[in-house]
């Protein structure tokens, strides 16, 4: 976040753009590929010996899969003679490829109460990733200083996990049998995190397909800064939440602890939406620079977001920690079917701005929560009468 801003002052909004163009891209073609049961190791309460090889063997066939995309999308640009984007997609798809290795490993260490390594881990990344981008971008690298960064900071990343899991590659089980028993129970997975991956995907590429790439520089620049409150309040809401709140004994604990979490996550979202409503004016050009000045509207419409992740996460962590796969994954169904029609409505109407994406995507959040919370309501009094 802090050498973002350094970033922000030596580049021009439209490179954050074209990056965030890519990668979004990469990320909307790779959401089939994205079946995984990394969640369910997190959730074992028995420990099952042999689930870590059957998740492992069901992701390592995902990432050939993936690989093939990303080398069909590098293909596609320098076919168009577009050297500039095959290389940034290559750079910015390679972790996308591993992260699902990277998520086994850290699943597997979360499911087992170590959450140690997530600090090693992320300071790995960040001070390698910092390192290079910053030497790179003042060598005049641009955008390829970006994503070179990002794709030497993931490397030592993916290799801590590993270490400290105590795994080896050699336990995955990629049986036919294994296959299909992992693919029955990552289905509801699956549905959850493409619809929760395309809603927070789609929104980029719509502005940079309507609005161009310095609109959607502006954009990417909001969404990854305006949830300034998320910062010291997203630990509340990771796997050691839903870790925790499946261990309590009883209902009333779970619900106590509930109520802290929410009001905390309350009182940090609506300071953060204070903030930035009424000061993103002298914020956004003292801390970006004069020419970011476009995003200070886009910053304001954000000022919603923290509540709106709030909203969003909190039931996500609630489902998950009761095994309420199917809800939780209808209920992102619901909010990006909404998402596309109010996306759809504002390009007929000819609307279609970074602002107006911006308070569309956090009404989509919103109501993503709330229609989790009622297909969890919904599917919990089925099963009662049963």
């Amino acid at each position: 976040m802090l050498m973002g801003i350094v970033f922000a002052r030596l580049l021009a909004p439209e490179i954050f753009g074209q990056l965030a163009f890519i990668s979004a891209t990469l990320a909307l073609l790779m959401i089939p590929l994205n079946l995984s049961s990394t969640q369910v190791l997190v959730t074992d309460d028995d420990r099952t010996p042999a689930l870590f090889g059957k998740v492992l063997g069901l992701v390592i066939v995902m990432m050939a899969l993936k690989l093939l995309v990303l080398v069909l999308v590098v293909a596609w640009y320098l076919w168009f003679g577009n050297a500039q984007d095959a290389i940034v997609a290559a750079l910015v798809g390679l972790p996308l490829v591993f992260m699902d290795l990277f998520n086994v490993f850290r699943a597997d260490l979360e499911g087992r109460g170590r959450f140690r390594p997530n600090f090693e881990v992320q300071f790995a990344g960040v001070l390698t990733q910092t390192v290079v981008s910053i030497l790179l971008v003042l060598s005049g690298w641009g955008i390829y200083g970006l994503a070179m960064g990002g794709f030497i900071g993931f490397l030592p990343q993916l290799y801590l996990y590993w270490k400290s899991s105590g795994r080896q590659m050699s336990e995955a089980s990629i049986s036919r049998q294994s296959l299909a028993s992992q693919l029955r129970v990552s289905w509801w997975l699956w549905l959850t995190t493409a619809c929760g991956s395309a809603l927070l995907r789609f929104d980029k590429i719509a502005v940079g397909f309507f609005a161009g790439d310095t609109q959607l520089g502006y954009y990417n620049r909001a969404i990854n800064y305006s949830p300034v409150a998320a910062l010291a309040l997203w630990s509340l809401l990771t796997n050691a939440t839903v870790v925790a709140l499946k261990a309590q004994a009883g209902t009333t604990r779970r619900v106590s602890t509930l109520i802290k979490i929410s009001a905390v996550m309350g009182i940090g979202s609506v300071l953060n939406w204070a903030v930035l409503y009424f000061f993103s004016d002298p914020l956004v050009v003292w801390l970006f620079g004069s020419h970011w000045a476009g995003a200070i509207p886009v910053f304001q419409a954000f000022g919603w977001l923290s509540l709106a992740y709030a909203a969003y996460h909190l039931p996500t962590a609630v489902l998950l920690a009761h095994d309420a796969y199917r809800a939780l994954a209808l209920g992102r169904l619901a909010g990006l079917l909404g998402f596309g029609l109010i996306v759809l409505w504002v390009s007929i109407n000819s609307t279609v701005s970074a602002t107006t994406i911006a308070y569309s995507l956090s009404l989509a959040l919103v109501a993503t929560g709330i229609l989790s919370i009622i297909a969890g309501a919904f599917t919990r009094s089925v099963k009662r009468a049963h």
